[in-house]
């Protein structure tokens, strides 16, 4: 299932699932004035409604990483 994102757009995603694959793409406008910078952030909330750990928000050159079958993340 893809779902397109609009700009400050929220997604809920059905609990049930046990993995999820996130993929991000763009058309770059050569004429873009001024320039433009793209960031993309997503966490994980526990039964809490909370952020449990630091692990669980991702983020462009966070510091965290997580081995996943042998793949460092």
């Amino acid at each position: 299932m893809a779902i397109n994102l609009v700009k400050g757009q929220r997604v809920e995603i059905d609990n049930t699932l046990t993995r999820l694959k996130i993929e991000m793409g763009w058309k770059v406008n050569p004429n873009a004035v001024p320039p433009y910078d793209l960031d993309a952030s997503t966490f994980l909330l526990g039964n809490s409604g909370q952020i449990e750990n630091e692990y669980d928000f991702v983020f462009y050159g966070s510091p965290n990483k997580i081995e996943v079958n042998g793949d460092v993340h």
